[in-house]
């Protein structure tokens, strides 16, 4: 284990009489090697020992100049309290697993920025800040703020243990939320017929992507859906919404879809039995295995509700019944569904010029 410059090994096993492990902690410095720390200590005690050895090192303060520096001792001093692979971890522990996402998270920021010093704070802080916003054009939100998260604790540790001086202080980054684009329906119905034709496809499967290009739902309400819920001669479909249920309009294509699948249910069984515990991870890792086989772009479940809400502003459906059939108030439908596309554009722009032919004939015939 290395925090900073110092190198603490395990020497000698724990024995009959005392289950802890024998350690020994070296500093280098210039050139000679100094040992500041030997015995026996569990992992806990290891870490407090060791903290408060660098923390009353003279001229400690101050020695580590980089954030690649700072991550790497942060990571080493968390990898005393990760228990052995397959281990629940204990009280003031973490996992193998949990280890190694924190080293993919040094490697991450490491690799951006790494060479930033230390100091002065407030230039390390604007630049982590812009660099931050910088990667949202590249990146997930969440994979940023994590990143973050593991250089908040970093800075905390090595604050505690006398490594760094002031206080980073980096907000949150809360960028706007923009509506993503939906898929298109000549994609959809590539992705059904490619994984219709695998036998290793569930039905259940295929006939989610089907239902859900028809009613535009989330795909966690496929696993919920039952017998009782199809009502086709009213063409409705009941779905379990957050708070209470709402309907929804049946489209006249999945009609036959909606009866095969009342007609294979139990009396008030499941319409899709195989989606019942994982239903968006089953119908999204199948996307997106097809999506790669066939080399084209990867898009979601939620991507097909996204292009339901779009044709349903299209199709001039006033905005109240919109909302209702999505399960949104207008307004919230309006900012995370609606997607301004090409063909919006270019409907706009003849409508414009048809809207201004009109006016100047008006003028002439005025004349």
């Amino acid at each position: 284990m290395r925090v900073g410059d110092v190198v603490a090994h395990p020497m000698r096993p724990p024995t009959a009489r005392d289950p802890r492990w024998y350690w020994r902690a070296r500093r280098t410095d210039d050139g000679q090697t100094t040992t500041i720390l030997t015995g026996r200590f569990d992992r806990a005690e290891l870490v407090d020992r060791l903290a408060a050895a660098i923390r009353d090192a003279p001229a400690r303060a101050g020695r580590l100049s980089t954030l690649s520096e700072l991550l790497r001792a942060y990571t080493a001093h968390r990898a005393v309290e990760a228990v052995p692979p397959g281990e629940p971890a204990g009280p003031g522990q973490i996992t193998a697993r949990t280890l190694e996402l924190y080293r993919r998270r040094r490697r991450w920021i490491v690799a951006r920025w790494g060479d930033l010093p230390l100091e002065p704070v407030a230039a390390l802080q604007q630049a982590i800040r812009l660099a931050a916003y910088g990667e949202l054009d590249r990146v997930k939100h969440a994979t940023v703020a994590a990143h973050l998260d593991l250089l908040r604790a970093a800075w905390t540790w090595g604050g505690n243990a006398g490594l760094v001086a002031g206080v980073l202080e980096l907000p949150p980054i809360r960028p706007e939320r923009r509506a993503r684009a939906p898929v298109t329906l000549v994609e959809l119905a590539a992705t059904i017929d490619e994984l219709h034709g695998r036998p290793s496809t569930g039905v259940d499967v295929v006939d989610g992507l089907r239902l859900l290009r028809e009613t535009g739902l989330r795909c966690g309400a496929l696993g919920k859906l039952r017998r009782d819920d199809v009502d086709l001669v009213g063409l409705e479909l009941r779905v379990q919404h957050k708070t209470a249920a709402r309907l929804v309009p049946v489209l006249p294509g999945a009609v036959p879809l909606l009866s095969r699948l009342v007609l294979r249910a139990e009396p008030g069984g499941l319409l899709l039995p195989q989606l019942e515990a994982r239903a968006c991870s089953t119908i999204n890792e199948a996307i997106d295995r097809s999506c790669r086989r066939r080399g084209v772009r990867r898009f979601t479940s939620h991507a097909i509700r996204r292009r339901f809400a779009v044709d349903l502003v299209r199709a001039g459906v006033p905005v109240h019944v919109y909302a209702a059939i999505m399960g949104h108030t207008p307004e919230t439908a309006a900012r995370h569904y609606l997607l301004v596309e090409a063909e919006d554009r270019a409907a706009a722009a003849d409508a414009l010029a048809s809207y201004r032919d009109g006016e100047q004939a008006s003028k002439r015939r005025a004349r």
